[in-house]
C-alpha cells in the first residue's frame, strides 16, 4: 500500500526476502527426527508432535497477523509504516506492550538457536557414531557424557563454532 491508500508493485528482492522469512518461520520440524533415536515409545508420537507443532506455529503466526490487519486503527498507516507491528502495538497498548512482545520474540529466537545447536550437535554425533569421520575423530565426536548420556563434544563443537563465526567482524 502507498501513503495515499493506493497500491504499488512489490520489488522482486522484497518478495525473495519475504519468502526467506516465511521459510524460516516454518523451518525446523525435521529436527524432531534427529532426536527420534532417543525417543521412547511409538515412533508415531514423533509425527504427532511435529503436526501439533505445525498447527501451533500456524496459529501463533496467523492470529497476530490477522489481528493487526483487522484491528489496526488506521489500515493505511499500518500498510505503509516501516515497522507495522510496532506501530500497531504502540497504538494498542503503548511502548510497554511493544517491549513485552519484543522480549518474547528475543526469547523465541534464543530458544530456536539453542534447538538448532542441539540438532546440529546430534547430526555430528550420529555421523561420528556411524564412522563417517577419519579414524580417531570418530571416537572423539561420538563420545557421550557419562552422567547425562548426551553427545557433549559434538554439541560443544557446534556451539563454539557458532560463537566463533558470530564474533567475526568485517
Amino acid at each position: 500500500g502507498t501513503a495515499d491508500g493506493g497500491l504499488a508493485a512489490v520489488p522482486f528482492g522484497v518478495i525473495l526476502t519475504a519468502t526467506a522469512v516465511g521459510v524460516f518461520a516454518y523451518n525446523g520440524y525435521a529436527n524432531a527426527v534427529n532426536f527420534s533415536e532417543e525417543t521412547k515409545g511409538s515412533s508415531r508420537n514423533v509425527a504427532v508432535a511435529i503436526l501439533i507443532s505445525l498447527v501451533v506455529t500456524v496459529l501463533a503466526e496467523l492470529l497476530p497477523t490477522t489481528a493487526v490487519i483487522v484491528g489496526a486503527p488506521d489500515l493505511a498507516t499500518v500498510t505503509t509504516d516501516p515497522l507495522p507491528i510496532t506501530y500497531f502495538l504502540n497504538e494498542l497498548g503503548g511502548t510497554t506492550l511493544d517491549t513485552i512482545v519484543s522480549l518474547g520474540i528475543v526469547v523465541a529466537i534464543i530458544n530456536a538457536v539453542l534447538a538448532i545447536i542441539l540438532s546440529h550437535g546430534r547430526i555430528i554425533y550420529a555421523s561420528a557414531r556411524d564412522r563417517a569421520w577419519p579414524g580417531p575423530i570418530n571416537a572423539w565426536l561420538a563420545s557421550v557424557h557419562s552422567q547425562y548420556k548426551t553427545p557433549w563434544v559434538a554439541t560443544a563443537l557446534v556451539g563454539i563454532g557458532a560463537c566463533e563465526f558470530s564474533g567475526k567482524s568485517k
